[in-house]
């Protein structure tokens, strides 16, 4: 554990130096001390706990909250699954669902606490996560993959299906994963080198292209192309700052390693 924590925060040091410059440079003003209890809350990885909490400062740093509860949780999934193999798994997602499906569309005792942001919503996809771990060898076979991508475009149009929509993406990633990357990797080097890159950059880059957003949004056009352009700007952007993040987070890892 930590040796995780040891990662974690640098990454959010790292995103939220990012985010007091973009304040002072974007919005003309230094932040507040409400923006750092908010990021307080997120250094003790409570946010998605407190009603009101998850998205602010900047959305996607709700998943802080939740890779910690999963860090928490995993010497017991992993103790289960390892033990008693799909059936634990199986039980893992069927527990998972009744809790989501009861709270998020019987009774919700919090409803400005969001179930996906927190362990619970996501128990499901991060147990299939273990048991693949544990069987290397293990694969899906095609008709769950079909079974997921139908489950998946019925969750992007009715309501219900939505909570089954985690699970089944991930095991269609898996089926990209494993048949259509190679593939691709193999016939195009050039588009290997650029994947591989990003691979290397990706944790800044979710950590810090949240409040780069809107800016762009704001500032494309109604035409297809002028959204184009504009996504395109966000991405050339976003990937400079990240270099810069890069290198003050690998920084803090370096210290951090010298002195603990």
């Amino acid at each position: 554990m930590f040796e995780r924590l040891k990662k974690l925060y640098p990454l959010l040091i790292t995103g939220f130096v990012f985010f007091y410059f973009y304040s002072i440079v974007i919005n003309d003003r230094i932040i507040g001390l409400g923006a750092i209890r908010h990021f307080l809350y997120r250094l003790l990885f409570v946010h998605t706990l407190i009603p009101g909490q998850a998205l602010t400062l900047t959305g996607p740093w709700w998943f802080f909250g939740l890779i910690f509860q999963l860090y928490l949780l995993f010497p017991l999934l992993f103790k289960l699954i390892k033990k008693h193999n799909v059936m634990a798994f199986t039980l893992i997602c069927l527990l998972s669902y009744i809790w989501i499906y009861i709270t998020q569309y019987v009774y919700s005792p919090k409803a400005d606490i969001m179930l996906f942001q927190n362990a619970p919503g996501h128990l499901p996809e991060f147990a299939l996560g273990i048991l693949f771990a544990l069987n290397p060898k293990k694969r899906i076979h095609f008709i769950w993959g079909l079974l997921a991508l139908v489950i998946f475009s019925l969750g992007n149009f009715y309501q219900p299906f939505f909570p089954l929509t985690f699970l089944s993406v991930t095991i269609l990633f898996w089926f990209g994963i494993e048949k259509a990357i190679p593939f691709i990797l193999n016939k195009t080097k050039v588009l290997k080198t650029i994947l591989l890159y990003y691979d290397s950059i990706s944790m800044i880059l979710f950590v810090i292209h949240g409040p780069l957003r809107n800016p762009f949004i704001s500032a494309s056009s109604s035409t297809f192309y002028g959204q184009i352009f504009a996504a395109f700007l966000f991405l050339i952007v976003a990937t400079a700052l990240s270099i810069l993040g890069k290198m003050l987070y690998q920084w803090m890892v370096n210290k951090i390693n010298t002195y603990i």
